[in-house]
């Protein structure tokens, strides 16, 4: 594939700090689930289910 027009993406002209700036990601989240307690709001939380299979209403159109 010809890299030269997709510019910061990849081939020889790709952005040099795509490696770090992906790698300052990876840390930051680390140190926020390591240094930090995390709930879900009671609001937010799923309703769990055992089934195996989704029940999809069909809909014919």
């Amino acid at each position: 594939m010809d890299y030269s027009w997709v510019p910061f993406s990849g081939g020889a002209h790709m952005c040099i700090g795509l490696h770090f700036a992906n790698m300052q990601i990876k840390l930051v989240l680390f140190d926020l689930l390591k240094n930090y307690s995390w709930q879900v709001a009671e609001a937010m939380r799923c309703r769990c289910s055992s089934r195996l299979f989704l029940n999809l209403k069909m809909i014919c159109r």
